[in-house]
């Protein structure tokens, strides 16, 4: 869909530079635990968990339980999110591209780990503008939080077949 044609919520909640806030913020907590970075098949979860607002309300600000224990208490219904990556996946694509293109985020050329994700030092417009009890201060946190579970496990197969999908 053009850009012009989005409606208005979309936009805003979808833009290419929030969005990709938000993969940075969880690949940058990925690689405090994980120095190879992210596996690039994980980018597609993080949108789906973190804007759909009734599964980032059940994400805890900071890991206080591992990311299985979590998907077993609040119950994850895989149908809704496979649908949901489904609907989200042109505007990860996006968003990673705006990140690439803005060098926020990179391609790691470690032998080994090409092809991962890994968090620059580079700052972003409004980055730090919102207030600390907004929504998209909200959606950082949360994905943090994600980034640090897939840390945790490491493994993109293992991550989504702790909820319930088949890679």
């Amino acid at each position: 869909m053009r850009w012009e044609q989005r409606p208005v919520e979309i936009a805003n909640l979808l833009s290419p530079p929030f969005c990709a806030i938000l993969l940075r913020d969880a690949v940058h907590a990925y690689a405090q635990k994980d120095l190879r970075g992210l596996n690039y098949l994980l980018v597609y979860l993080i949108l789906p968990l973190v804007v759909h607002s009734k599964t980032r309300q059940a994400i805890p600000n900071r890991p206080s339980y591992t990311l299985i224990e979590w998907v077993e208490k609040y119950k994850i219904d895989t149908w809704m999110l496979v649908d949901h990556i489904q609907q989200l996946t042109p505007f990860t694509k996006e968003a990673l591209i705006w990140s690439i293109n803005q060098g926020v985020i990179v391609f790691s050329d470690q032998e080994g780990n090409y092809g991962n994700l890994l968090a620059t030092s580079k700052k972003l417009p409004n980055d730090e503008s919102w207030s600390q009890s907004s929504t998209p201060v909200d959606c950082r946190n949360k994905a943090a939080t994600i980034g640090e579970w897939f840390a945790e496990i490491a493994d993109a197969t293992t991550i989504y077949r702790t909820f319930g999908i088949r890679p």
